[in-house]
């Protein structure tokens, strides 16, 4: 069996453990109903009034609010905090395969999973909003009077994005950015969760996200974004609202210090687990 084909076969077989989990499926049911509850009235009003939304505009606000953006990375945390899996299905695949091979699996089995839960999220939105939808390049009149009256379209709780940043960037650019940060938080947390299950195998990989998340909240909420601190935080690097590139705050790190940031540690993590994965016992 070639290099190429047990990669694959791992990330299949993560795949395949992944939707056997009942908690995967709890998950995607209720960040299901979270965005009904938050978001299900927005259609309805949207239809009587005959508005349309950009289905990025709603991403870059849901990504950017504090309460939805705790809630996707919580769903996100839970998914990933087991990484990598354990069961004894997978033993004889692993007498037939190198442990080099069960390695990249793994790490692209991380990228994988990230990728499709950030396209479910999308997916949630689209439902919420269809089919009111636009894809104009330009910001919606309805994106406008959401931020500044999100009750007049049933939004009862936070819904927030920076009008400044709106008048100098296009929803198009800010998305391609909002996505790239996203996904490297997330791949970030899954690397940093496997290299914590190599070095303490029943270690609690939880631990990696709630400690990100609760830096975050910290940062965010308690300290109301503290710009210094704002360059130690993944998941806070994570809301295009923080960055200076979009915002013209230059006291907020950049979009391609972000970007650094999070690969450097995702590039470490995967060096450390890369030397020490020969000697990691499986059982």
């Amino acid at each position: 069996m070639d290099k190429k084909r047990e990669i694959a076969g791992y990330v299949r077989l993560n795949f395949q453990r992944c939707l056997r989990q009942g908690k995967t499926i709890i998950i995607l049911i209720a960040l299901f109903f979270f965005f009904q509850m938050y978001l299900g009235n927005v259609r309805g009003v949207l239809i009587k009034n005959n508005e349309v939304l950009g289905l990025g505009e709603m991403f870059l606000a849901i990504t950017n609010t504090n309460y939805t953006a705790f809630t996707i990375w919580a769903g996100f945390i839970l998914l990933i905090c087991d990484i990598p899996y354990h069961e004894k299905g997978i033993y004889p695949y692993l007498l037939r395969t190198s442990k080099i091979s069960w390695f990249y699996g793994q790490l692209i089995y991380i990228v994988a999973i990230t990728f499709f839960y950030f396209a479910y999220i999308f997916l949630l939105l689209l439902i919420m909003i269809a089919p009111q939808i636009t894809i104009k390049l330009e910001w919606t009149k309805t994106f406008f009077q959401m931020i500044n009256l999100p009750t007049k379209y049933g939004i009862e709780s936070w819904f927030v994005f920076p009008v400044s940043i709106m008048r100098v960037q296009t929803p198009s650019i800010l998305l391609v950015a909002c996505v790239i940060l996203n996904l490297l938080a997330g791949i970030l947390n899954g690397f940093l969760t496997m290299f914590l299950h190599m070095l303490w195998k029943n270690g609690p990989g939880i631990a990696v996200g709630v400690v990100g998340l609760g830096f975050d909240y910290w940062i965010t909420v308690v300290l109301l974004g503290q710009d210094y601190l704002l360059y130690v935080s993944p998941l806070s690097l994570a809301r295009i609202g923080n960055i200076s590139a979009s915002s013209y705050n230059h006291m907020k790190p950049g979009f391609s210090y972000a970007c650094s940031f999070m690969v450097c540690i995702i590039l470490i993590s995967a060096a450390f687990m890369r030397k020490n994965v020969k000697t990691y016992e499986y059982d």
